[in-house]
């Protein structure tokens, strides 16, 4: 999909609070992860970021696909947790 992930461990210092988002790094997209977050954050946005894309030609697991589904639906300020619910393992 041409986006680079990176999970990583994010600064956290007085007066500075990074989190996870995406983002263009020279010009280049790149989704970070906070690896402190939780597994199902981390998960949720990769599905918000994944949603807005046209995934027709690439491979993707039927949960994987049923978690896209769902954020497509979802209301724009609705948040995620509201309204998506990951099954015991997800392949993504």
């Amino acid at each position: 999909m041409g986006i680079q992930v990176r999970r990583e461990k994010l600064l956290r210092e007085a007066g500075y609070h990074a989190r996870s988002g995406f983002c263009r790094v020279e010009g280049r997209p790149v989704l970070f992860l906070d690896s402190e977050s939780a597994g199902e954050a981390r998960i949720e946005l990769l599905v918000d970021v994944l949603a807005d894309r046209d995934l027709s030609a690439a491979e993707v697991s039927d949960e994987a696909r049923e978690l896209l589904d769902k954020a497509r639906r979802r209301p724009v300020d609705a948040p995620a947790s509201e309204t998506v619910s990951f099954p015991d393992s997800t392949a993504v």
